[in-house]
């Protein structure tokens, strides 16, 4: 049986959430709704104790300077980490709101965040779970679905005058609103469907379910969900894919309710 990562720290942990509305040197459309999907899934993070903070409407070089500020922080005493991006998108990576200032259409690449805080870079959270959340188009497919009817670890020895290491890649997760190459599907009042139910999910299921059953109901409840768009006067039936696109936990991640003290 796996075992699990250690969720007794003092502090949950921190959570980020960057949230890009408006893009307004370039022709990409406002995101609006996204202030729903913001509290939405602040009120599931709070509910199992993250401190959240948000940013709205930062530039390329401002999201890449608040994560660096983050990574920078000592997260001695924290459990785990989470960051979510939501902005436009391609298979590039994700639109600060300078896209297109300029000439210049470069993308914030995801690579580059997730290199922020692996072990080699973020002491303090070397050996805990980071988790990257994002959700921005990841292509130009269009995803009308299809009909259907419904009917071991391997462990190694060590010396033991040797220091335990594991590799700078781990423990991370990037669960993505979208599959890869796909859109990912915003309405204009409710905001993102992938990121509400998410925060529905971690509200409701998040003290009582490990965080493996919690993605799979959300990417269960999300595939199952239809879209009606309208795109320069065409209307099209649309549903999208959530996926974790990079998986290198080691342990299960439970943020169960804790134990009380006496």
């Amino acid at each position: 049986m796996a075992s699990e990562y250690k969720m007794d720290h003092p502090r949950r942990g921190k959570a980020v959430i960057i949230n890009n509305e408006e893009f307004p040197h370039s022709n990409l459309r406002p995101i609006k709704g996204s202030q729903n999907s913001v509290e939405c899934l602040t009120k599931g993070l709070q509910k199992l104790r993250f401190q959240v903070e948000t940013h709205d409407d930062l530039s390329k070089a401002e999201i890449m300077d608040r994560l660096q500020k983050v990574a920078s922080e000592d997260h001695s005493e924290a459990d785990c980490l989470v960051v979510t991006v939501m902005s436009h998108g391609s298979e590039y990576g994700i639109c600060g709101t300078d896209y297109g200032y300029n000439d210049d259409y470069t993308h914030v690449h995801i690579h580059d965040i997730v290199d922020l805080f692996k072990a080699n870079s973020c002491r303090s959270l070397a050996g805990k779970p980071k988790i990257f959340i994002i959700n921005a188009c990841r292509g130009n497919i269009m995803d009308s679905g299809v009909a259907v009817k419904d009917n071991l670890s391997c462990f190694f020895s060590r010396k033991d005058e040797e220091s335990p290491r594991i590799p700078t890649p781990s423990d991370i997760l990037i669960f993505y609103s979208c599959f890869k190459g796909h859109v990912s599907i915003a309405n204009d009042k409710e905001g993102s469907a992938f990121i509400n139910c998410l925060g529905k999910v971690l509200y409701e299921y998040g003290e009582f379910l490990p965080l493996s059953d919690l993605l799979l109901l959300v990417k269960e409840r999300v595939a199952a969900d239809i879209s009606t768009v309208n795109i320069r006067g065409e209307t099209y039936l649309l549903v999208d894919m959530p996926t974790v696109s990079t998986d290198t936990l080691r342990k299960k991640i439970c943020f169960m309710k804790r134990k009380l003290v006496l």
